[in-house]
């Protein structure tokens, strides 16, 4: 019978995560003994799929200048690494075999592929992606990339969604005959909290992640930097210094990220002075009644006192 690749991702929690950690209570889990090479190799030979889809100036200076890794980004490594290695071994204990390559599997065996590599067609031969994680099927594939993160986002980065749509096409180019479905999973290492969004393949935002790989890798070519782009780890890249966006004069645009963000905080300030109105008038009313707290569905309506005096408490 064909194993089911069933569906992580239900509202408001992350599945994926839960049966991971279900499997890693199991007595005989462990991440499995593997003689595949998972090395990425010479990073200047090709173009990842995570390199395309951020900056491109850094994913250049990157491979041109190799610059050194401090002790703090060794451990931040490390941790990306010992996460992929926890959800092997949930995995693992869930009953799922870790098998080398999507080719290798056999019907009626639960399977999984850790790194699994799809290499671009055609003019974009110089693209690779090394997809963490590959749940197989005969039919289908799913493919789960993993992200530690300090901050677990509303909604999936925009570079991760172009990584994640970049990774489904190549997969698609190596393995036709497969449907493909993605998502980004986020995880906090210090809450356990975790995040997990579905990716819809979308061909517009393939145009756009298939340019800049191409931009990238005429920029190799040349041996011209190409231009950098704003984004959320500005503030810790090793280029901060030179990086002609940040260098002292320059216009810094916002990380598109936070542009719609910003859009949403804009559009909830209306919609605040209307709360805080609200708020005030239930204040008087219960003061009115002589009551000072309240309690209705569940949700806590208390009067307490603030350094600006008394206001409405929702708890």
């Amino acid at each position: 019978m064909e194993p089911r690749i069933f569906n992580f991702t239900v509202a408001g929690v992350c599945k994926f995560m839960s049966l991971v950690a279900e499997g890693l209570c199991m007595p005989g889990a462990h991440a499995p003994f593997s003689e595949k090479d998972k090395s990425l190799g010479d990073r200047s030979t090709y173009i990842g799929a995570s390199s395309a889809t951020g900056c491109l100036y850094k994913a250049y200076m990157d491979v041109v200048e190799k610059p050194a890794v401090d002790s703090k980004q060794v451990f931040v490594f490390e941790r990306g690494h010992q996460l992929e290695e926890m959800i092997r071994k949930g995995i693992n204990g869930l009953g799922w075999t870790e098998i080398d390559s999507v080719s290798d599997y056999r019907p009626g065996v639960k399977s999984v592929v850790h790194q699994e590599e799809a290499v671009g067609i055609g003019k974009y031969e110089f693209l690779k992606a090394h997809i963490d994680f590959v749940f197989v099927s005969s039919t289908e594939l799913v493919i789960k990339e993993i992200k530690s993160s300090a901050t677990l986002p509303l909604l999936p980065y925009t570079s991760h969604i172009y990584q994640t749509t970049l990774q489904m096409w190549l997969l698609k180019c190596k393995y036709p005959n497969h449907k493909i479905r993605a998502s980004v999973v986020y995880h906090n290492w210090d809450t356990g909290e975790s995040a997990d969004y579905p990716v819809d393949y979308n061909e517009a935002i393939l145009n756009i992640a298939l340019d800049q790989a191409l931009i990238l890798w005429e920029a190799f070519k040349q041996k011209a930097a190409p231009k950098p782009s704003a984004q959320l780890y500005c503030s810790k890249c090793s280029y901060k210094g030179t990086c002609p966006a940040l260098c002292f004069g320059a216009e810094l645009e916002l990380p598109e990220d936070l542009v719609g963000l910003a859009g949403q905080l804009a559009g909830f300030k209306g919609e605040e002075k209307t709360i805080k109105k609200l708020k005030d008038n239930f204040k008087w009313l219960l003061i009115s009644a002589g009551l000072k707290k309240a309690v209705i569905g569940g949700i806590v309506f208390e009067i307490v006192n603030g350094p600006y005096g008394q206001y409405l408490k929702v708890t």
